[in-house]
């Protein structure tokens, strides 16, 4: 009796043992941890295009658009405006791009005499060819606006956000194609769109005037 109860207690010890990593395994599948995935983000900062060298931040976003405290840096490495950041790990899909640094003044045909800073949010679960413009900065705002107030999903917010912007300038016709998306140095209607709006609002403004002058709209709107 003795013996059998000894026995027991022994298989019993054993089980356990085998069962700990799956007990292990399915705590950690039902907690609120994401797995993390690697994403290769490349794009341009356009004002006009910002020069080699201004920097570029990477901030990971909960769902809720609030910073997890995850960022990475990078810099601009040609005279277009590209970055990339190779193979980053991520949790969440949703970003916020903040650039600072010196660009082409469309306006003046030369650089410009001080930097400025200009951001943008994104989901890459719609891809990782992300660009940051005048467009993605002001519209920033209310595309957060409306997710937060409204309810509405990244994409829908966008739409939003773009269509009222564009109706602003009286460039409704132009495509409906993420702001994101848009770079000057296409050709395209998009292009123009882009460069119209741009020069429009640097005018007779140094590069602390306009940066103060676009946060204000990105407030307002």
């Amino acid at each position: 009796m003795k013996f059998h109860s000894s026995f027991c207690s022994v298989q019993n010890f054993f089980t356990a043992i085998l069962f700990l990593p799956f007990f292990f395994a399915c705590k950690k599948e039902s907690g609120s941890d994401v797995r993390s995935k690697g994403y290769t983000i490349k794009g341009k900062v356009e004002k006009g295009p910002f020069v080699k060298g201004s920097k570029v931040t990477i901030q990971e976003l909960t769902k809720e658009f609030a910073p997890t405290g995850k960022t990475f840096n990078t810099t601009i490495i040609d005279d277009e405006g590209s970055f990339v950041l190779n193979n980053i790990e991520l949790n969440s899909t949703l970003i916020e791009i903040i650039t600072d640094g010196y660009f082409y003044n469309e306006v003046l045909g030369d650089l410009s005499v001080g930097p400025i800073s200009l951001s943008g949010v994104a989901d890459l679960s719609e891809g990782s060819d992300i660009n940051i413009n005048i467009l993605t900065h002001i519209t920033k705002e209310r595309i957060l606006h409306l997710i937060k107030n409204e309810k509405l999903a990244i994409n829908k917010a966008r739409e939003k956000a773009q269509k009222e912007f564009f109706t602003i300038f009286g460039l409704q016709d132009v495509s409906a194609k993420s702001f994101n998306a848009f770079t000057v140095t296409e050709g395209t209607r998009e292009a123009s769109s882009q460069i119209v709006v741009s020069s429009i609002l640097l005018k007779d403004r140094s590069p602390a005037q306009f940066t103060e002058y676009i946060a204000s709209l990105s407030n307002q709107f």
